[in-house]
């Protein structure tokens, strides 16, 4: 469940397929955000940290990090597993 681009972005991930991941995963986020889905929002943050992780560039880290913590400051205050 959730925005149409969460599936697709998993998959691309899935198959290192990062740039069209990406290309997936800010959509969603954005989506999610728009219509105020926490629980999305913060399950697709946790997605997108990790093939953040998983690719591994020089700028990934960062930003994994920041959207791990905005997934589990979401998470706990939701009381939702991740």
């Amino acid at each position: 469940m959730g925005p149409a681009d969460s599936d697709p972005a998993r998959v691309a991930a899935a198959a290192r397929l990062w740039s069209e991941a990406e290309e997936h995963f800010d959509p969603a986020l954005a989506a999610c955000e728009r219509i105020g889905a926490r629980a999305t929002a913060a399950r697709t943050r946790w997605w997108y940290a990790e093939m953040l992780r998983a690719r591994g560039g020089v700028e990934d880290a960062p930003r994994a990090a920041e959207l791990e913590a905005l997934a589990r400051a979401d998470a706990s205050e939701l009381d939702l597993a991740l």
